[in-house]
Order: structure tokens, then sequence, then C-alpha cells
């Protein structure tokens, strides 16, 4: 989960960076890893205490504050709240709180997706700009922003691989990139994966195109890897 949201931040540092902006990444306790790294791809990443505090003094106004679902989504807020004139506030919505704590075994699930819910309606409403990431959980965050006044913008991130040209004769075989958890059945499965293959299968053989699909499952470190054809 850690190194998900990790990788996601890194990304979305680089893109908003290649197009010419300045990014500064506030971070609870920053290892000298997470600095070095940042670094190497032109981006400051400083304790979100410090962050905080230039912020409060006037040493820094970012024009945008980014802010990710639960995960980051407090902090972007009240980043927000220091910044004079306030900053844009942009949230990401990348979970629907409601759909997947039910399938997590420990307890209280119930109650902590309703509470989940609530919190992330909260800062749709706070935000300015909400990005949902496909179109299920942007028009879950339309739904939570209605009513709001003024309404925050709401738009759609399409996640995916970069679109590229393929040579005619390349092979009709196909490989496909699905990350998740391999024990999670209801949510991120490995089993989730397998019917979107065969889904692929079936589409594919009712198109008549030769196709065959290849659904590999790369473990973590000293559980094996799992192949399925």
């Amino acid at each position: 989960h850690r190194d998900l949201h990790r990788s996601i931040r890194r990304q979305r540092q680089m893109c908003i960076r290649d197009r010419g902006h300045t990014v500064i990444c506030g971070i609870d306790a920053p290892s000298t890893k997470d600095v070095e790294e940042a670094r190497e791809r032109n981006v400051s990443i400083l304790p979100l205490k410090t962050l905080q505090e230039d912020l409060a003094n006037g040493q820094c106004r970012p024009d945008v504050v980014i802010g990710h679902d639960r995960v980051t989504g407090d902090d972007a807020a009240s980043l927000v709240d220091l910044c004079q004139p306030p900053s844009i506030c942009a949230y990401f919505v990348h979970t629907r709180p409601e759909d997947i704590e039910k399938y997590k075994k420990s307890a209280g699930r119930s109650s902590r997706g309703d509470a989940r819910r609530g919190k992330q309606g909260a800062l749709i409403r706070r935000a300015d700009i909400v990005i949902g990431v496909g179109p299920v959980l942007a028009s879950t965050a339309s739904m939570r922003a209605y009513g709001t006044a003024p309404r925050p913008i709401v738009t759609q991130l399409i996640p995916g691989l970069e679109v590229v040209s393929s040579p005619p004769d390349l092979p009709t075989e196909t490989y496909a990139l699905i990350s998740g958890r391999v024990t999670d059945d209801q949510v991120k499965g490995l089993g989730i994966a397998l019917r979107a293959a065969q889904a692929c299968c079936w589409r594919h053989a009712r198109a008549t195109i030769p196709s065959t699909f290849c659904l590999s499952a790369k473990l973590a470190p000293g559980a094996g890897r799992a192949h399925s054809r």
C-alpha cells in the first residue's frame, strides 16, 4: 500500500515537472533516500512540519496543492488553509470506501466504510478541483460534490499505459500487467485478473481474431511465481 502511493506520487511529480512547474512534496518523515531520489528528478522533498511553517510564514506559496484520497487529502486541505491568499486545492479520488471496506477482514469494517465515505465527501466539497481516477470515481465525486456552493470542478483521469503504434507483423500474443494483492479475491485479487483475461479472450473469439492471452502473477519475494495460460 505504501509503495503503491509512493509510485503514484513519483509519477505525478514527474508529470508536473515535465510541464515546466516547480514541485515540492511534503512528507511526515522523509528518509535520506526519499530526498536523494527526488533531487535526481528535480523535485524538492521537505518534512511536512517544515513546509507548514514555510507556508505560515509566507516564505512560499504554491499555486496548487494536491492531495490524494484519505492518504494525503487532509494534509493538502490544511496546507491550503495556511496559504494567503489560498492556493487551489486539487483532490484525487482513488477509492469508494463503502465498496472496498466491507471486504476487509478487520473488525468494524462496515462503520469504517461509512466514516471514510463521509470523510471523502467532506474533502471533495472542500476542494477546488476534484480528479476521479476513472469514470466510476469521477461520477462518485460529482455526486458527492452536488449541492456544494461553490461546486468544485470535477474531472476524470484515465489511468493506463501510453498508446503507441505497433508494427503490422507483431505476433498476436498479448501480455497485460495488472498490479494488486493476489490474496484479495474481492477487490484486487488474482481471480479478478483471471476473469478480466477470460473476458478478453471471449471478446476476441467473437471477433474471430486469433489471439493468445497470457496472465502471469509475480508474487512477493520468497512466495514463488504463479503462471496461468
